[in-house]
């Protein structure tokens, strides 16, 4: 009897041990526990980095105590980081089987590296800076293909002038006093949000706070500050339009930005433990999916015909606005959004080409219909974040593609869900 006993348990124990041998042989191969320790080195690398150039870190919500001893230790020299990011880049050549969540660290980590080099002093052409940064191939488009859409405008707006001028004129039909900016916002932000709610699983203590600013080189900013709560800032330093506001909602809020990062905090940070959504560096390939989301978000919680309806019936009425022909308006926003290659553009000329910012300016009034002080500002965009301008263009143009291939709700809830990178949708 006890020699039976004294087998089953040394049975069961060489099992066990053969089940624990099997396990550990699967984590490795996969990479897996070597990815966790490779996610946390690169949290700390981007932390490292924005003390050297601060802003690099766009928001950080992990544990404080990690930042703190960052922000305490000396400035690590760029050498070292980079470095330190090569060695993360060749551990990750090393895991056999590739993962969605592999391809991403490699990815971000290649932008990291480059990034650290461009501190340096180390020169990249300009198509190579966005290439290694952003994930991206981008090409100077031909100004040809912005004048059908110019033409179009032009011929829908009556009146004296060039394409420009009538659409400045026109435009100020719905400026908004600044006394009506805040509430047009609270009313987009309320509807962008219930839309969102019907089909994504936002937190239920997740909020934003809304704040008016000026001199700054963007029109709006989300600052996310972790624990599902997003501070956005609207930029008046320009003229604000109603007709702009549901847009900016969308973008910065529902279902943009302030979404897409409470969800990943909650399933991809704390559900799934995935350290590298603890911190998010500006400049990476990360920013185009980011973009590309809050870019498409109107579209995908609006249809064209809910959209026209909610402007005509709720946002314009509240400023007064009455009698606006609302299909012409729609032909001239899609007319517009054929233009929006226009900024990557002039990011080319100014940057790769080195055309003058008083040439810049006329480019974007000519090609991309801006007046002169929203073109100043773009200038002024392009000139303080460089190829990140590309990330709007290219990350909509990405998710617009992929999402129409299917069911556009459940494409754009995955690629928030999952870890995706421009080249993913290749």
């Amino acid at each position: 009897m006890f020699k039976r006993l004294n087998f089953i348990f040394l049975f069961a124990f060489v099992s066990t041990l053969l089940f624990i041998t099997e396990c550990k042989g699967t984590l490795e191969k996969t990479g897996v526990k070597g990815l966790d320790r490779i996610a946390f080195e690169y949290v700390k690398l981007c932390l490292r980095i924005d003390k050297h150039h601060k802003g690099y870190v766009d928001s950080y919500i992990g544990d404080e105590k990690v930042k703190m001893e960052i922000d305490e230790e000396e400035k690590i020299p760029l050498s070292e980081l980079e470095k330190k990011s090569e060695n993360l880049l060749i551990e990750l050549s090393k895991v056999k089987d590739k993962t969605n969540r592999s391809i991403f660290l490699e990815k971000q980590i290649t932008a990291v590296n480059t990034f650290v080099k461009i501190l340096s002093g180390i020169k990249f052409s300009f198509f190579e800076e966005v290439k290694l940064l952003y994930d991206i191939e981008t090409e100077l488009e031909p100004e040809e293909n912005y004048m059908k859409a110019i033409q179009k405008i032009d011929g829908l707006l009556l009146g004296k002038g060039n394409a420009l001028e009538k659409l400045e004129k026109y435009r100020k039909l719905f400026v908004l006093k600044k006394e009506e900016i805040l509430p047009s916002i609270e009313s987009a932000l309320d509807e962008v949000k219930r839309r969102t709610k019907e089909f994504l699983p936002l937190p239920p203590d997740e909020y934003v706070r809304i704040d008016l600013v000026t001199k700054k080189p963007w029109s709006g900013y989300n600052w996310f500050k972790g624990n599902y709560f997003s501070l956005i800032e609207i930029n008046i330093d320009l003229p604000r339009r109603v007709d702009q506001i549901l847009s900016y909602m969308a973008h910065e809020g529902y279902p943009g930005h302030h979404t897409e990062l409470c969800l990943k905090e909650k399933f991809l940070f704390k559900d799934k433990n995935y350290i590298e959504y603890s911190v998010y560096p500006l400049y990476s390939p990360e920013s185009v999916i980011s973009e590309g989301i809050a870019e498409f978000g109107l579209e995908i919680i609006f249809t064209e015909s809910e959209l026209l309806d909610f402007l005509k019936m709720e946002m314009f009425p509240m400023v007064g606005i009455k009698n606006i022909n609302i299909n012409k308006w729609n032909e001239i926003r899609k007319s517009l959004k054929e233009l929006s290659s226009v900024s990557g553009n002039a990011a080319i000329l100014l940057l790769d080409k080195n055309k003058s910012e008083f040439e810049i300016i006329e480019y974007l009034q000519k090609y991309g219909l801006q007046d002169e002080a929203t073109a100043k500002k773009q200038v002024e965009f392009i000139k303080t974040y460089r190829g990140y301008i590309f990330s709007y263009y290219y990350g909509y143009k990405i998710l617009k593609e992929y999402v129409e291939k299917g069911k556009p709700k459940d494409l754009f809830k995955d690629i928030i869900l999952q870890q995706v990178y421009p080249s993913y949708f290749e």
